[in-house]
């Protein structure tokens, strides 16, 4: 009975602090947890404090009014069409962060340390069980809609920082040429592929800018293409190994970081950011060669460096990694891709390219 009394008493102040313009004092709801926590942003490296109120059926996501010390509302997601996620390998303090996602919003959090973080988690994760198991009680159905719901569900906002080019049409951004996100799917487009408007059944069918792929399954294919447009951007091979590394050619002679993708078809795709989807330069590497630097080059500032380079082509290309595992690993497999041979724990690989090319042509772009 205590109990009961002292939530009560909690649910009456924090009525207090949000005010008259929202009723939170219902008679199944109770309250559960309080905090403040950093807010971060997927369009740039700004962190914002919020104010999480965690109800047994609800999470509010607040801001503090300066003087007043009341609450205002941000964001009040169901916990019915909630679920955690690890956030992007990207985020800054990734170990104290967690994501959030409903259908009408994805926000990431960042804790002040992990046992702020680990507490949150498993009072969400508790939470939304029992939310679920309490609604099915009255035989009402919780539909969990996924990624490929394209305007039912908020999308994960892909990070600024994550791209370098238009996701649809391939254009280099720049400082005139801004970034564009989708509100249906959450990638990065240039304006040109974002001039297109729909309606969007998580922000209650209001209208929003969408890239034109969106707005083609949205109006069921009556989009009209741009001049702009890419459609024969080529989808690469699945993945076997990927990772950021050093990457330098003769033509450049300075590293830059990159992020490096070997392809079940044994070709090596070097993108200038990860989510990129054209590469900078790729190599189809059978019929290639691999060499690794001497002791005393490899010494230098901690680094390892391999090089691939081909008899018939003028030129090499360079990766540095961070240390002897990392510059294992991917040896062993260029080793692999070079004799186009199935890579360790694969059966098969992508058809067509089960012997060398005769003659292998690389198709590099320097910014």
């Amino acid at each position: 009975m205590f109990l009961l009394q002292e939530r009560f008493q909690k649910m009456l102040e924090i009525q207090e602090k949000f005010g008259d313009g929202i009723s939170i004092v219902t008679p199944s709801r109770e309250f559960i947890m309080e905090g403040e926590l950093i807010k971060r942003s997927a369009r740039n490296a700004q962190i914002m404090t919020r104010i999480l109120v965690l109800f047994n059926d609800s999470l509010y996501y607040c801001t503090k009014v300066p003087a007043t010390g009341k609450y205002k509302v941000k964001q009040t997601v169901d916990l019915l069409s909630t679920h955690l996620e690890d956030p992007d390998d990207e985020i800054e303090n990734r170990d104290l962060a967690f994501r959030v996602c409903s259908k009408s919003k994805v926000a990431d959090f960042q804790a002040t340390s992990v046992e702020q973080k680990e507490k949150w988690v498993s009072t969400l994760t508790e939470a939304i069980k029992n939310a679920i198991e309490r609604n099915s009680t009255f035989g009402r159905e919780v539909t969990i809609l996924g990624e490929t719901d394209i305007g039912k569900i908020a999308p994960v906002w892909v990070r600024d920082d994550a791209v370098t080019m238009c996701m649809s049409c391939t254009t280099a951004f720049t400082t005139l040429r801004r970034r564009h996100h989708c509100r249906a799917c959450g990638k990065i487009v240039c304006s040109n592929c974002s001039s297109y408007k729909a309606q969007l059944e998580y922000d209650d069918n209001r209208t929003n800018r969408v890239c034109v792929n969106c707005h083609k399954v949205l109006t069921m294919g009556r989009t009209k293409e741009h001049k702009g447009a890419n459609t024969k951007i080529r989808k690469l091979a699945d993945s076997v190994l990927s990772g950021y590394l050093n990457f330098r050619s003769d033509s450049t002679k300075t590293w830059s970081k990159r992020w490096c993708m070997l392809g079940e078809d044994f070709t090596l795709h070097v993108f200038k950011a990860k989510k990129d989807v054209k590469a900078q330069t790729t190599i189809p590497l059978p019929g290639y060669e691999l060499s690794e630097n001497s002791s005393e080059e490899n010494d230098k500032n901690g680094k390892r460096v391999f090089k691939v380079s081909h008899k018939g082509l003028h030129g090499s290309f360079s990766f540095e990694t961070d240390n002897d595992e990392t510059l294992e690993k991917w040896s062993r497999h260029i080793e692999y891709a070079i004799k186009a041979e199935p890579y360790p724990d694969r059966t098969s690989v992508s058809s067509g390219l089960s012997t060398p090319p005769p003659s292998p042509r690389v198709d590099e772009k320097m910014a």
